[in-house]
């Protein structure tokens, strides 16, 4: 197999099985936190977002949930793209505790 059809695979498991187990699994217990973090790398702006949560063992997770590329990093750009990607992956941006 191709490096190309290789990283499409990758992508297609993390995020349609990974990505959406791990929202299941918080918009089952409602609440959580967001942490966001843009970099740029090779001129290009890139954010990073986790979410922490209490799981069904009473355990605290941070997960890595995506890597998105932006368009800009304003403050209006970062907020949108955080907000963008909640409502894609189905959050509902008032349960956002932290």
């Amino acid at each position: 197999m191709s490096p190309q059809t290789q990283n499409r695979l990758v992508e297609i498991i993390g995020k349609h099985i990974i990505l959406q187990e791990i929202a299941e699994e918080i918009i089952q217990f409602k609440h959580y936190s967001v942490l966001a973090h843009e970099v740029t790398p090779h001129n290009t702006e890139h954010l990073a977002f986790c979410a922490r949560f209490v799981d069904a063992g009473s355990d605290i997770r941070e997960e890595i949930l995506s890597f998105q590329e932006l368009d800009c990093i304003t403050v209006q750009c970062i907020a949108e793209g955080i907000v963008g990607f909640l409502k894609d992956v189905g959050f509902q941006v008032e349960n956002i505790c932290g």
